[in-house]
Protein backbone atom coordinates (compact mmCIF):
# COMPACT_ATOMS: atom_id res chain seq x y z
CA UNK A 1 0.00 0.00 0.00
CA UNK A 2 3.04 2.24 1.02
CA UNK A 3 4.12 1.87 -3.13
CA UNK A 4 0.84 3.68 -4.24
CA UNK A 5 1.14 6.99 -2.07
CA UNK A 6 2.67 9.91 -4.24
CA UNK A 7 5.71 11.85 -2.33
CA UNK A 8 6.87 14.50 -3.62
CA UNK A 9 9.54 17.26 -2.27
CA UNK A 10 9.17 21.34 -2.44
CA UNK A 11 11.29 24.03 -2.20
CA UNK A 12 13.20 23.68 0.65
CA UNK A 13 13.72 20.30 0.95
CA UNK A 14 9.90 19.47 2.54
CA UNK A 15 8.43 16.22 1.82
CA UNK A 16 4.57 15.94 0.61
CA UNK A 17 2.35 13.28 0.56
CA UNK A 18 -1.27 12.40 -0.70
CA UNK A 19 -2.78 9.08 -1.75
CA UNK A 20 -4.66 10.20 -5.15
CA UNK A 21 -3.79 12.67 -7.53
CA UNK A 22 -7.12 14.92 -6.71
CA UNK A 23 -5.68 15.31 -3.38
CA UNK A 24 -4.14 18.35 -2.03
CA UNK A 25 -0.38 17.25 -1.11
CA UNK A 26 -0.01 17.27 2.74
CA UNK A 27 3.52 17.65 4.52
CA UNK A 28 4.67 13.90 5.52
CA UNK A 29 4.87 14.12 9.06
CA UNK A 30 4.13 10.43 10.63
CA UNK A 31 0.53 11.25 11.10
CA UNK A 32 -0.34 12.25 8.29
CA UNK A 33 1.22 9.41 6.14
CA UNK A 34 -0.91 7.17 8.50
CA UNK A 35 -4.04 9.53 7.21
CA UNK A 36 -3.27 9.07 3.68
CA UNK A 37 -2.34 5.07 3.49
CA UNK A 38 -5.54 4.86 5.46
CA UNK A 39 -7.68 6.53 3.08
CA UNK A 40 -6.34 4.27 0.32
CA UNK A 41 -7.24 1.36 2.31
CA UNK A 42 -10.77 3.29 2.22
CA UNK A 43 -10.84 3.62 -1.29
CA UNK A 44 -9.01 -0.35 -2.27
CA UNK A 45 -10.19 -2.40 0.69
CA UNK A 46 -13.37 -0.77 1.78
CA UNK A 47 -14.34 -0.10 -1.69
CA UNK A 48 -15.65 3.81 -0.74
CA UNK A 49 -15.98 5.70 -3.67
CA UNK A 50 -13.08 8.81 -3.73
CA UNK A 51 -15.74 11.53 -3.65
CA UNK A 52 -17.54 10.18 -0.55
CA UNK A 53 -13.83 10.62 1.55
CA UNK A 54 -13.31 14.35 3.31
CA UNK A 55 -10.10 15.08 4.78
CA UNK A 56 -9.92 17.75 7.64
CA UNK A 57 -13.88 18.02 7.96
CA UNK A 58 -14.93 20.89 10.06
CA UNK A 59 -17.18 20.06 13.05
CA UNK A 60 -18.67 22.88 15.30
CA UNK A 61 -18.07 22.54 18.97
CA UNK A 62 -20.01 25.52 20.59
CA UNK A 63 -17.50 28.32 19.69
CA UNK A 64 -14.86 26.33 18.80
CA UNK A 65 -14.18 24.76 15.32
CA UNK A 66 -12.44 21.49 15.22
CA UNK A 67 -11.79 19.16 12.29
CA UNK A 68 -11.73 15.28 11.94
CA UNK A 69 -9.10 13.82 10.20
CA UNK A 70 -11.20 11.78 7.81
CA UNK A 71 -14.94 11.37 7.01
CA UNK A 72 -16.51 9.19 4.74
CA UNK A 73 -20.39 10.48 3.14
CA UNK A 74 -23.17 8.17 3.03
CA UNK A 75 -25.51 9.26 -0.05
CA UNK A 76 -27.34 11.54 1.12
CA UNK A 77 -24.40 13.76 2.17
CA UNK A 78 -24.54 13.13 5.78
CA UNK A 79 -21.06 11.97 7.87
CA UNK A 80 -21.55 8.30 7.86
CA UNK A 81 -18.29 7.38 9.12
CA UNK A 82 -15.66 9.57 11.33
CA UNK A 83 -11.43 8.17 11.10
CA UNK A 84 -9.64 10.13 13.65
CA UNK A 85 -5.86 9.35 12.96
CA UNK A 86 -3.38 9.54 16.07
CA UNK A 87 0.61 8.50 16.53
CA UNK A 88 -0.55 7.40 19.70
CA UNK A 89 -3.79 6.55 20.93
CA UNK A 90 -5.23 7.36 24.49
CA UNK A 91 -8.38 7.81 26.15
CA UNK A 92 -8.66 11.38 24.95
CA UNK A 93 -8.55 9.81 21.64
CA UNK A 94 -11.54 7.81 21.91
CA UNK A 95 -13.58 10.72 23.57
CA UNK A 96 -12.62 13.42 21.26
CA UNK A 97 -13.77 10.64 18.40
CA UNK A 98 -17.01 9.89 20.28
CA UNK A 99 -18.14 13.60 20.86
CA UNK A 100 -17.46 13.93 16.98
CA UNK A 101 -19.56 11.43 16.47
CA UNK A 102 -22.75 12.69 18.92
CA UNK A 103 -22.25 16.14 17.15
CA UNK A 104 -22.45 14.94 13.17
CA UNK A 105 -24.54 11.76 14.16
CA UNK A 106 -21.94 9.39 12.36
CA UNK A 107 -23.03 5.83 13.01
CA UNK A 108 -19.45 4.52 12.68
CA UNK A 109 -16.27 5.05 14.02
CA UNK A 110 -12.61 4.72 13.63
CA UNK A 111 -9.51 5.45 15.85
CA UNK A 112 -6.24 4.53 14.16
CA UNK A 113 -3.05 5.11 15.34
CA UNK A 114 0.23 3.42 13.73
CA UNK A 115 -0.03 0.05 15.22
CA UNK A 116 -4.00 -0.21 16.26
CA UNK A 117 -7.45 0.15 15.34
CA UNK A 118 -10.31 0.59 17.48
CA UNK A 119 -13.87 1.36 15.56
CA UNK A 120 -16.79 1.71 17.41
CA UNK A 121 -20.31 2.29 16.45
CA UNK A 122 -23.02 4.51 17.85
CA UNK A 123 -26.35 2.88 18.17
CA UNK A 124 -28.04 6.11 20.09
CA UNK A 125 -26.67 9.27 21.80
CA UNK A 126 -26.04 7.06 25.45
CA UNK A 127 -24.84 3.25 23.47
CA UNK A 128 -21.29 3.12 21.53
CA UNK A 129 -20.43 -0.34 20.83
CA UNK A 130 -16.95 -1.80 19.88
CA UNK A 131 -17.27 -3.22 16.25
CA UNK A 132 -14.86 -5.73 14.40
CA UNK A 133 -14.55 -2.48 11.64
CA UNK A 134 -16.21 -0.06 10.10
CA UNK A 135 -18.78 -0.54 7.31
CA UNK A 136 -17.39 -1.87 3.58
CA UNK A 137 -19.26 0.35 0.62
CA UNK A 138 -21.97 -2.09 -1.22
CA UNK A 139 -20.78 -1.43 -5.00
CA UNK A 140 -24.07 -3.02 -5.98
CA UNK A 141 -25.80 -0.39 -4.53
CA UNK A 142 -25.65 3.13 -2.37
CA UNK A 143 -26.46 1.23 0.71
CA UNK A 144 -23.81 -0.47 3.10
CA UNK A 145 -22.85 -3.82 4.70
CA UNK A 146 -23.51 -3.92 7.98
CA UNK A 147 -20.42 -5.49 10.40
CA UNK A 148 -21.17 -7.25 13.43
CA UNK A 149 -20.20 -6.23 16.76
CA UNK A 150 -16.86 -7.16 18.30
CA UNK A 151 -17.25 -9.70 20.49
CA UNK A 152 -13.91 -9.81 21.62
CA UNK A 153 -12.96 -7.88 25.15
Amino acid sequence: MLSRLIFSVREGGSHYVQATARQNARRALPEEIIRQLFVLSLLHDYKYPEDRIRLEWQIQIGRERKRADIVVLDENGSVLVIIEIKVETDKHSMAQLKSYMAITGAQYGALISASEMECIQMRSAREVSPVRDIPLFDVSSPSFIDILPNTTT
